[in-house]
C-alpha cells in the first residue's frame, strides 16, 4: 500500500471496468444472453421512431386503467410490427432494383 491508494484493490477495481453484469431468468448459454442484451438498441431504437412526433404526431395519452394501458401497447407493438415488414420489404424491393439495374447494364454491355 502506497500512500492513500490501495494498489491491489484498485487493480480489482479497475478490471471491472468496462464490463456489464447481467441478471436474466433466460436459459441457454452466455453468449446467446449476451447477444440478446446487445441487440436491445435495437428495441430502443423502433421505440424511439415511434414516438417521433413527425410519425405519429398525436398528443401524450394517459391511461389510468389496465385494460386501456394493454391496449395502447399492443397498438404500438403493431403498429411497430408493420413499419417494420414495410421496412424490410423495401430493402426487398431496392435489392431488387439494384440487381435489375445491374442486369440491364451488363446486357447493354455484352450486346454492344
Amino acid at each position: 500500500m502506497m500512500g492513500w491508494i490501495d494498489e491491489v484493490r484498485e487493480e480489482k477495481l479497475l478490471a471491472f471496468f468496462g464490463k456489464q453484469i447481467i441478471f436474466t431468468d433466460m436459459k441457454g448459454d452466455t453468449a446467446e444472453v449476451v447477444r440478446v442484451y446487445n441487440s436491445k438498441y435495437l428495441i430502443e431504437e423502433d421505440f424511439k421512431f415511434l414516438k417521433d412526433k413527425l410519425i405519429i404526431p398525436i398528443k401524450p395519452v394517459y391511461h389510468r386503467l389496465d385494460k386501456t394501458i394493454k391496449v395502447h401497447v399492443w397498438l404500438c407493438l403493431v403498429a411497430l410490427l408493420i413499419l417494420q415488414i414495410h421496412h424490410m420489404e423495401d430493402q426487398k424491393i431496392r435489392a431488387l432494383d439494384k440487381e435489375a439495374d445491374r442486369n440491364s447494364r451488363q446486357d447493354k454491355s455484352c450486346s454492344s
